[in-house]
């Protein structure tokens, strides 16, 4: 059992898409991408939707959002499991994490049987009874993830698994260790016990090799299945080696570079003068300056355009002000013919808090993170601090137009 801490919305949708199979996953077999079964949600984006009901309004900056678990056995209890035991390791691994961190709080629980081994990939909320953050209060330090790993431990011990031992320095074989090692194994061929003909077998031959086919069937069918799932092994390290390979290719040959280049600034020192060369260093500082905001420009627009394209998806996936803000946003896309550089997103932005706030009596703070975490122009701290002080300075008159309009609504009612 390993699990992972995630602080940020873009690290949660990292790892989805990487459960959902929705980005390039080399470790992953395509042909038994099918066979994964996908719980509480169905895609990265329902679950995102998920994740958003699930967190409070208020929360600290650094919180962590959710904790990503990898739940699985050896290579070698998968090959030998029953599928009844498979579910039920399944059904246990779910049952225990429902039991620390609430159900409610599982968002995503995807069973992957597309890598070298079947495993449970579960994001939950560490969000405490009285609807905190703190993931702290769950994992804590080293001994209470030892603690956590014997607790699961126990929940599975009736299926003929054993915890590792407590504190081990052991380490994970290599991919390249393993390859070797696989591609030397050389199977042995089964003595086969075909069974002696009875005078009643002599007298019916073809009922006799009937009885000789299914017999050498069952002795040969456990080494067969062994060989396709080690076969299937070494096709996932093949590709595995061929990524890495690539990448260290790639390392030298920056490193070369890095290298010729460093010779030749040594080289172009000794022609010019100091203040030249302080002149020179200055423009490349400049072009750096530049290259990097051009850089934080298109991040942005990344984020905006990644922002517009998620907003049809939420339309149903979201309440409170959160659905608010969508419907002003897709609003005004249909009104600018589809065309999403043509909306005034501060105006989308305004009308949808006005809204929120004084027909809907939604808090000021769920109207500032509804717009700081859907709006298409807004992401960065500066500009979130923005939105949070503009909200805060306009909603006490749209509080009492809401607080008056159910007055009127109530003497109505009389």
């Amino acid at each position: 059992m390993r699990c992972e801490k995630l602080s940020s919305m873009g690290s949660v949708a990292g790892a989805l898409k990487h459960c959902y199979r929705e980005r390039p996953t080399p470790n992953a077999v395509p042909e038994l991408t099918p066979q994964n079964q996908h719980g509480k949600a169905k895609s990265t984006d329902e679950a995102m939707g998920r994740l958003r009901e699930l967190l409070p309004a208020k929360r600290r900056k650094d919180a962590v959002l959710a904790v990503e678990y990898v739940m699985t056995a050896s290579p070698e209890w998968w090959k030998k499991a029953s599928k009844s035991d498979q579910v039920e390791f399944f059904n246990q691994a779910h049952r225990w994490l429902a039991s620390k961190y609430g159900d409610k709080n599982i968002f995503v629980a995807t069973v992957h049987h597309d890598e070298t081994s079947p495993h449970l990939s579960a994001f939950v909320v560490p969000l405490t009874q009285d609807g905190r953050l703190s993931a702290k209060g769950f994992i804590g330090n080293r001994a209470q993830m030892s603690a956590d790993q014997t607790s699961f431990a126990k929940a599975v011990q009736h299926l003929g698994l054993e915890r590792g031992v407590e504190g081990s320095k052991a380490t994970h074989t290599t991919i390249s260790e393993y390859y070797r090692r696989v591609s030397n194994q050389t199977p042995k061929t089964p003595a086969l016990d075909v069974p002696e003909p009875s005078m009643g077998d002599r007298l019916k031959p073809a009922e006799y090799g009937q009885k000789v086919a299914k017999s050498v069937v069952e002795q040969i069918t456990p080494q067969w299945n062994s060989m396709q799932a080690k076969a299937q092994e070494l096709e996932v390290a093949k590709k595995r080696i061929t990524e890495l390979e690539k990448v260290a290719r790639q390392a030298q040959q920056q490193a070369k570079a890095e290298r010729e280049r460093a010779n030749k600034l040594d080289d172009l020192a000794e022609l010019f003068s100091p203040g030249e060369i302080a002149e020179a260093r200055a423009r490349k500082a400049a072009r750096d300056k530049a290259e990097a905001q051009r850089k934080v420009q298109e991040a942005k627009e990344a984020r905006k355009l990644e922002r517009i394209e998620a907003l049809p998806g939420l339309e149903r996936k979201t309440a409170g002000a959160d659905r608010t803000f969508v419907a002003h946003a897709l609003a005004a896309i249909r009104q600018a013919g589809g065309d999403a550089s043509k909306v005034e997103w501060r105006k989308v932005e305004g009308a949808a808090a006005i809204e929120a706030i004084s027909k809907n009596g939604q808090s000021v703070q769920s109207v500032t993170r509804a717009i700081c975490e859907l709006s298409p122009i807004r992401g960065s701290k500066e500009g979130n601090a923005k939105v949070a002080e503009w909200v805060k300075s306009v909603a006490p008159q749209y509080q009492k137009a809401y607080q008056a309009e159910r007055g009127r609504n109530k003497g109505l009612e009389r």
